[in-house]
């Protein structure tokens, strides 16, 4: 037992020494490899880095050594170009620039009132500005206001719309200013069409054939909410011609 104990422990020690050995060698080859392959690395790099070449990247990136070929000067644009986007907007690709529009009038549904300017208005001031097209119907109702407006809140119940937000979202602009001048167009011609009746008396007459095609015309429209006996009167006192 003894002898083994002797045997295990001299194996031990010559093993330890084998090891080191190993381990010192190694590390002298990996030193002696490093230091082979930096030389051959500086070598290489001194060999194509030249200062010829190392003159010509510098000179590249904008140095100020030799004329460059126009290197220095082709820098110089490009900073001022750069200087000069800085001061104008942005614009994303594609997009349009809006139009600097007056903001339409509002539209009550008066007599006096032009409800074909007032959609012509409209229509300009929507493209303009570019408004999306579920919001154009509440941009016109912004505009609108007294029988004009109450209008648009009925045509909004007539289509079963909680709200005027709704409303737009599913209507187009164009629908929309439709039934608006149909509806105030003709209210607004046939209060015109009564007033040139009832004033036909203070207008000379050069003729009775021409009082007559005139009235004829104006009796075109049947809503001009005179009565028979109010037409007749007007159409009397007209023939007094001198």
């Amino acid at each position: 037992m003894r002898q083994t104990l002797q045997r295990v422990e001299t194996h031990r020690v010559e093993f330890e020494n084998v090891w080191n050995n190993f381990v010192e060698k190694s590390a002298k080859d990996v030193d002696q490899h490093v230091q082979t392959y930096i030389l051959v690395l500086d070598e290489h790099i001194n060999k194509v880095f030249t200062p010829e070449v190392v003159e010509k990247i510098v000179k590249g990136a904008g140095g100020d050594g030799g004329d460059g070929g126009g290197d220095g000067d082709d820098d110089e644009k490009g900073k001022k170009k750069i200087e000069d986007l800085k001061g104008q907007p942005s614009q994303e690709p594609g997009q349009t620039n809006k139009i600097k529009l007056k903001l339409p009038w509002t539209y009550n549904g008066k007599k006096e009132e032009s409800v074909l300017h007032w959609a012509a208005a409209i229509e300009t001031y929507v493209y303009g500005q570019r408004i999306p097209y579920w919001d154009r119907v509440l941009m016109a109702t912004s505009c609108m206001g007294g029988d004009a407006m109450s209008f648009a809140i009925s045509l909004q119940k007539e289509a079963g719309c909680s709200s005027m937000v709704e409303y737009s979202q599913q209507t187009r602009v164009e629908d929309f200013l439709k039934l608006i001048r149909e509806r105030f167009e003709n209210k607004n011609l046939a209060r015109r069409i009564e007033m040139l009746i009832l004033s036909l008396p203070d207008r000379k007459w050069k003729s009775t054939s021409a009082l007559k095609a005139t009235m004829d015309e104006l009796l075109q429209c049947p809503d001009h909410g005179l009565t028979p006996a109010q037409i007749l009167n007007s159409f009397a006192r007209a023939l007094r011609i001198p």
